[in-house]
């Protein structure tokens, strides 16, 4: 399956809020359920053992610290190492990220090199490389707590796809902050 995420911290001016809803309205039409979450990590359990991963997101989440590694390898999984543990306990082989002009990626920030591991790995700047797949999920994760602009973008994308009567299914949990614990 090839799957779409868009965290909406990657708005981080109003053009790029502009890019989004373009782009979820020329890729909404030919996916089945959208899903929305607050928090990245709380898609973990919706992204099986042969999915593609197409990330659109100010950060790679593939984890920062050694702390949060060790944490993925014990099957806590938190919205900055959630792609690492995908990668690690899925065995996830497919990962596209478009992040921002100023989105960091250096080998300082991930300090074990799981970007050797994929089978396909690339780190694009441009949304327009999106737009070549189709989708057969979409995730929407609405991230305020990195961009305080964010709500407002996910509520957009929530109300467009209400709009075109898509079937849209919210994930809730008790503490969005909290480590999800995976088997």
């Amino acid at each position: 399956m090839n799957i779409l995420t868009i965290d909406c911290d990657w708005a981080i001016t109003f053009k790029k809020q502009l890019e989004i809803i373009n782009l979820f309205i020329k890729k909404i039409n030919k996916t089945g359920t959208v899903f929305f979450t607050q928090e990245h990590h709380l898609f973990y359990n919706l992204i099986n053992k042969g999915d593609k991963l197409f990330n659109l997101d100010h950060h790679h989440d593939l984890s920062y610290t050694p702390e949060q590694k060790n944490r993925a390898e014990n099957k806590l999984i938190e919205a900055s190492n959630w792609i690492y543990a995908l990668k690690l306990h899925k065995k996830l082989k497919y990962y596209l990220w478009v992040g921002n002009f100023n989105s960091s990626f250096s080998y300082e920030e991930n300090p074990h090199e799981i970007t050797l591991d994929f089978k396909y790995f690339n780190f694009s700047h441009n949304i327009e490389d999106l737009y070549s797949y189709s989708y057969d999920k979409i995730l929407i994760c609405e991230s305020k707590r990195f961009n305080k602009d964010a709500y407002c973008l996910y509520e957009i994308l929530k109300n467009i796809a209400i709009s075109l009567n898509k079937k849209i299914k919210i994930i809730k949990t008790n503490n969005s902050q909290s480590y999800l614990q995976v088997k």
